[in-house]
């Protein structure tokens, strides 16, 4: 594995590993840690095992421009097994674009945006042959009680050749079959 970090700016390549990039607190409530994720031009492939899941705490004072960010730009995500990547918790700006996600076998799915809604920009991400129960999906369960309108974008994305799998998932979870070419 060949990986550099500048701060939290993570540069390289990782391959044939058992992968999950995670970011957990004990206590998401209460932690009020303040997180800035750079993640630009890597290549993430062959890896069994995770992805990019991220569960960001909760912020007391925070507004437009003192929240978390996340910038995943010119990624490539490949080949990759039991693969997601999640971006669960508070408030956030999310720039995700000009990412390659192509060939992953999803551990459920492959892109999910959850917890509070996010201020996004997901563009230019080219998503193909991917296997999982959903390719793309928004769940926010609550709003920003301080932000009026919070924009999401979500254009020039080509999402195509994937295949729905409903993986070992069993129980109450829905699922929506959405035929994308």
């Amino acid at each position: 594995m060949m990986l550099r970090g500048r701060g939290r700016h993570l540069v390289g390549r990782i391959t044939g590993k058992k992968l999950q990039l995670t970011l957990r607190n004990i206590d998401l409530r209460s932690s009020n840690n303040l997180f800035h994720w750079i993640l630009q031009d890597n290549t993430i492939e062959r890896n069994n095992g995770g992805g990019f899941d991220v569960s960001l705490p909760y912020m007391w004072q925070y507004n437009e421009n003192f929240t978390h960010i996340l910038y995943l730009k010119n990624n490539t995500w490949r080949n990759n097994k039991k693969f997601g990547l999640v971006v669960d918790g508070h408030f956030a700006q999310l720039n995700l674009t000009h990412n390659v996600f192509e060939d992953n076998q999803c551990k459920s799915g492959l892109i999910s945006i959850r917890g509070m809604e996010k201020r996004m920009r997901i563009a230019y991400n080219p998503v193909f042959r991917n296997t999982g129960m959903y390719m793309v999906e928004f769940r926010a369960d609550t709003q920003s009680e301080i932000l009026g309108e919070v924009d999401t974008r979500f254009f020039e994305n080509e999402v195509k050749e994937n295949r729905f799998n409903a993986g070992l998932s069993r129980g109450f979870h829905q699922v929506r079959l959405i035929r994308l070419v």
